[in-house]
């Protein structure tokens, strides 16, 4: 049986017998090939790789694919120390199993892969306007106070208060880029400043998809969020929302591999975490991934090889949790990755925007709502209008509205969060003229901000409580009407509360293991549910983010503390991840509801649960 049909075999028995469908599949790109060179065909020693470059295989490997007549393009060499390779796109015409057996007979490749895309695991809950906040380097050593909530959680408070905060530690990071301009990750690029070096793989206009040229250049400015979000749990200096990043002292490196939409090829996840190890970082955190099924991926072997040349590599397990058993995350399920699940915060912090509303045109009253990631509701007076006037409604929105709904244009409409997607709830709204929607939480607690994918669309939600009194009063026959103000100009509250429902337990979110392999992953856990970090400053400056992306930078962070404290080639990447594990502490299962009196399983949380004293 060749590569192509033993690939295609695994890939539908992973998606079929063991979880069903997966909520981010690593698809793969048709046509597109990631080669490796046997051992021989490359620059074996370090020393040549660096002066002779003229030695590099590739062109008789494409004078190779010419002679077989192959036609193949180019796309992505790999160069490197413990990655010599090269991907390729093959005519539509020569992507065939044939084709494939053809090359994978060649004396000089090792093995061939199919180019599969990956996204960045996390879910925006809120922006916060920070435009306005100067920041400072921390220069503080012992005695320095650390009381954000996630750094309580795990530890991290005791060693900052000794004097620990990542000094002499340099961190690689892949991801969407990073706003070094913002003041809280140094105002700058390059030496001197926070984020000494990187480099954009692929170019802002890359999605991996309908463009799939890079166009690299030297600047890793964020375009995206995601990345400016992990650099800042990373490394963030003090600022007036009163927290700094895990390693603040710490200097940090990017290496960008998303466009400003879509998701990444393998092939340039490859070429960045080589860029970042060749560079001589201590540790690489990366929050990408998506199901591709086994620790053979390339991707995978790239991280494996750089683990056992001592550089650990950190890597979000995913945010499919939904899915069950067996949907951990490539690269995450790699022999050498740390694997990190999430932890919610114990408090819920967000952004609210004030607004007030009227009954029956009288006395206005204040209230808050969390705007959706996209537009705002502008200036204007709307009147409300509740699809069910039933607040314990389960499944409000989900299905087509009945006939007898009347035009939803001029009104803001008010749904219950709850079972589908907003995105379905919005449509079918949609369907009857609606231009705005306001959702209301079906749990206690701080209201998200909607999940919707709708451009040009606002949305807002506001807490359980204020729904209810909302439908009780239309209920009993009384017209609503909202004055909204544009988030420009209106009153804006930055608010923190504890989570009594699920904080300080497993994110409902975070994928659960084994890999398919039947390797532990993820082996540890950390905040990453509701948490507070730096945003562009073009999305306001500072947000709160949920997913295993969080929690991978919160346990990158923990990693290069460890290395300060015990010396950063003391312990090997497994030794680092069994310190985690050894000195942490296990918690209750909870299904998002309800807390119970047993232990999340192992395949859920890891061995272990958040970093307690990050392993000191």
């Amino acid at each position: 049986m060749s590569f192509f049909k033993k690939t295609a075999l695994a890939a539908a028995v992973a998606s079929t017998s063991v979880i069903g469908a997966l909520g981010e599949v690593a698809s793969v790109v048709p046509g597109q090939y990631i080669v490796e060179f046997a051992q021989g065909s490359a620059v074996s020693s370090s020393l040549l790789f660096a002066k002779c470059m003229l030695m590099s295989p590739q062109p008789t490997f494409y004078s190779n694919l010419s002679s077989s007549n192959i036609d193949a393009t180019p796309h992505v060499t790999l160069d490197h120390q413990l990655f010599n390779g090269a991907s390729f796109k093959l005519a539509d015409s020569h992507d065939n199993d044939s084709t494939i057996d053809t090359i994978q007979s060649m004396a000089m490749v090792n093995k061939i892969w199919p180019v599969r895309l990956y996204s960045n695991p996390a879910t925006r809950i809120s922006a916060i306007n920070g435009s306005n906040i100067t920041s400072m380097p921390l220069r503080k050593r012992a005695g320095y106070i650390d009381t954000y909530v996630p750094h309580v959680m795990g530890g991290v408070d005791k060693l900052h208060e000794e004097g620990f905060m990542g000094d002499g530690l340099f961190i690689g990071i892949v991801d969407t880029g990073v706003d070094y301009n913002h003041p809280a990750l140094g105002g700058g690029f390059g030496p001197g400043h926070k984020v000494v070096t990187g480099y954009d793989l692929v170019g802002d206009a890359y999605d991996g998809i309908t463009n799939t040229t890079p166009v690299p250049d030297n600047d890793p400015m964020d375009c995206v969020g995601h990345g400016t979000h992990v650099s800042g749990i990373i490394g963030a200096d003090p600022n007036t929302f009163n927290f700094t990043g895990v390693v603040p002292n710490a200097t940090l490196g990017m290496w960008k591999v998303f466009g400003c939409t879509g998701s990444v090829g393998n092939d340039i996840l490859i070429a960045a975490f080589n860029m970042a190890y060749e560079a001589g970082v201590d540790l690489i955190s990366s929050s990408i991934g998506g199901n591709s099924g086994w620790t053979e991926d390339p991707w995978d072997v790239a991280v494996q090889r750089i683990a056992e040349k001592g550089v650990p590599c950190i890597i979000a397990a995913g945010n499919d949790g939904a899915n069950g058993l067996f949907d951990t995350s490539t690269a995450a399920e790699s022999i050498g990755a740390t694997s990190v699940g999430s932890i919610d915060s114990l408090t819920e912090p967000g952004l609210e925007i004030g607004a007030t509303y009227l009954y029956n045109g009288g006395n206005a009253t204040s209230f808050r709502y969390s705007k959706g990631e996209f537009s705002d509701f502008g200036t204007i007076n709307v009147q409300m209008y509740a699809i069910t006037l039933d607040p314990a409604v389960v499944g409000d929105g989900c299905s087509a509205l009945p006939a007898s709904t009347p035009d939803l244009s001029p009104y803001v409409v008010l749904i219950r969060r709850g079972v589908c997607t907003f995105d379905t709830k919005i449509a079918n709204a949609q369907a009857f003229g609606a231009k705005r929607i306001i959702f209301y939480n079906n749990i206690p607690g701080v209201p998200a901000a909607p999940g919707d994918s709708s451009l040009s669309f606002p949305v807002g939600m506001v807490a359980d409580t204020q729904g209810a009194e909302w439908i009780s009063q239309m209920k009993a026959g009384v017209n609503i009407t909202v004055d909204f103000t544009a988030e420009k100009d209106a009153t804006t509250v930055f608010v923190s509360q504890p989570d009594t429902l699920t904080g300080g337990k497993m994110s409902t979110f975070t994928s659960w293991g084994p890999s398919y392999e039947g390797w532990i992953k993820p082996q540890i856990s950390a905040p990453g549910g509701n948490i507070l970090s730096t945003l562009p400053l073009a999305q306001g400056g500072y947000g709160v983010e949920s997913g295993t992306s969080m929690a991978t930078p919160f346990t990158s962070g923990c990693i290069a503390l460890i290395k300060q404290v015990r010396g950063k080639s003391t312990l090997s990447p497994p030794q680092l991840t069994s310190v985690l594990a050894t000195t942490a502490a296990p918690v209750d299962f909870n299904d998002g509801a309800t807390t119970y009196n047993y232990l999340a399983p192992v395949v859920q949380q890891g061995g272990q649960y958040f970093i307690f004293l990050c392993g000191k």
